[in-house]
């Protein structure tokens, strides 16, 4: 069994991590604008697509970011990061 302080320290670590790289609060600012998908974003912030994906899903993993999918008019859906809400 967890206690709540365990649990605190983890959510802590989880923000600090997010916090301590400029990438990921540039993610940050971004979405905090709209939803993006992948290479919206890596286009926006000039980092590689791959490097993207491993921010998102850190911090998706974590609960900070969600994602949805939403089709377009050609091709597969897109996939959408967008800040959690809860």
């Amino acid at each position: 069994m967890m206690s709540g302080k365990s649990t605190e320290n983890q959510n802590m670590e989880v923000i600090l991590d997010v916090m301590g790289c400029k990438t990921r609060r540039d993610i940050i600012n971004l979405l905090r604008e709209e939803p993006r998908f992948v290479s919206e974003i890596s286009r926006e912030l000039d980092i590689g697509q791959k490097a993207i994906i491993e921010h998102l899903r850190a911090m998706e993993e974590a609960g900070i970011l969600s994602s949805f999918f939403r089709k377009i008019e050609r091709g597969r859906p897109r996939k959408y990061y967008d800040i959690s809400r809860d």
